[in-house]
């Protein structure tokens, strides 16, 4: 009996596990949206693409009730035990009765180091991409989003140390032999007065993204460095609260009940959000998940391209890819070529991780003349 007990239950786990992908379909169909793994055969796979199908299919499964019920199982406990990539951390000062989430690789790279070859890659592709759209008559303005772990450090939520990578210093560095122009965001968040980071955190304390005060200190770092004057009265601010759910919190298992998080949602006279046509913008703003929270999907119009639109007083183009910071977003630029008409500065957003992780992809990515 035993015997058949055990047969059954790998019967039972296979079976379950085969139901996954109709149940994803299922999900997507009702939603009317494509089949979620329809992503992994649009191209020929890199590391990068993967890494983007991977977090793909992660955010779809926080969609999929059948999923949700399987990881909240007993018998899967073990999964979300320490391999789990998230860290939780409690009783941090100033947040004692809070848990606060991390993502355990970033943590990770706080004292481990990845192959050094990653930030040079980084730089090379970095110059070649400025070059190319300097061709163009276009100019290029690099922003490096920090690792939550590196600003909301592990133990403290001030920011008066906020931790760089020998990467990012040797990429930094880099970049300035070549002239090329960089938004230094740990600078930015390194010189907040501590008092006003312990009561209002630079990063969402379930999210690896930063809050809506982290955002607006990198939108205003950004348009000082344009150095454009702002155009008054193209678009009106208020703000609201929104629902989310952080993106650790649905990696852990079940999803919680959304919490409430005050944006600033940016829109026009006639109440539109920002979302330019290809040739309406001379802002271009390409990059990875940092630019897609709060402004698409989980809260229209109040994420980073809406709060460079409302302090330029100009309509700001985005291309953006989950995970693709480093190289996606590059390539679906180059197939996309026509959102570059009329645009005068790329500024390019991808997160400090793709220079500290040894399977960040940097290709040389070719624009199309």
């Amino acid at each position: 009996m035993p015997h058949l007990r055990s047969k059954g239950f790998v019967v039972a786990a296979l079976v379950s596990l085969a139901a996954l992908p109709v149940t994803q379909w299922w999900s997507d169909h009702a939603a009317g949206r494509p089949w979620t793994g329809a992503m992994l055969w649009e191209r020929l796979p890199t590391a990068a693409h993967l890494r983007a199908v991977e977090q793909e299919q992660q955010q779809a499964a926080t969609r999929n009730g059948y999923v949700q019920a399987l990881a909240a199982a007993p018998g899967l406990a073990w999964l979300r035990g320490a391999d789990s990539p998230v860290l939780p951390v409690r009783g941090l000062p100033n947040h004692a009765g809070e848990t606060w989430l991390f993502y355990r690789p970033d943590a990770r790279l706080i004292s481990q180091r990845p192959d050094e070859g990653v930030a040079r890659r980084a730089s090379a592709a970095t110059i070649h991409w400025r070059d190319q759209l300097a061709a163009r008559g276009i100019r290029l303005v690099v922003v490096v989003a920090p690792n939550k772990a590196a600003v909301q450090r592990l133990g403290r939520h001030t920011t008066a140390v906020v931790w760089r990578s020998p990467e990012l210093q040797g990429y930094q560095a880099a970049l300035a032999a070549s002239h090329v122009e960089v938004v230094d965001l740990h600078a930015v968040y390194a010189a907040v007065d501590p008092q006003v980071s312990q009561k209002t955190p630079l990063y969402l304390p379930t999210d690896t993204h930063w809050s809506s005060v982290g955002l607006d200190l990198a939108a205003h770092a950004i348009v000082t460095r344009l150095g454009w004057p702002p155009r008054a009265g193209a678009y009106g601010a208020r703000s609201v609260s929104l629902p989310h759910v952080g993106d650790l919190e649905r990696w852990r298992g079940p999803t919680p009940e959304p919490r409430p998080e005050v944006v600033t949602q940016v829109a026009d006279a006639q109440g539109k959000a920002v979302s330019p046509r290809p040739g309406e913008a001379e802002v271009l703003l390409i990059g990875d998940s940092f630019s897609r929270i709060f402004e698409v999907g989980d809260g229209p119009g109040a994420g980073l391209r809406s709060q460079l639109a409302r302090r330029l007083g100009r309509p700001v183009a985005l291309v953006q890819q989950d995970g693709g910071g480093a190289t996606l977003v590059r390539q679906e630029l180059a197939r996309r070529p026509e959102w570059l008409r009329g645009v005068k500065v790329v500024v390019w957003e991808f997160a400090e991780r793709d220079l500290t992780s040894p399977d960040a992809e940097w290709s040389l990515v070719e624009l199309p003349r």
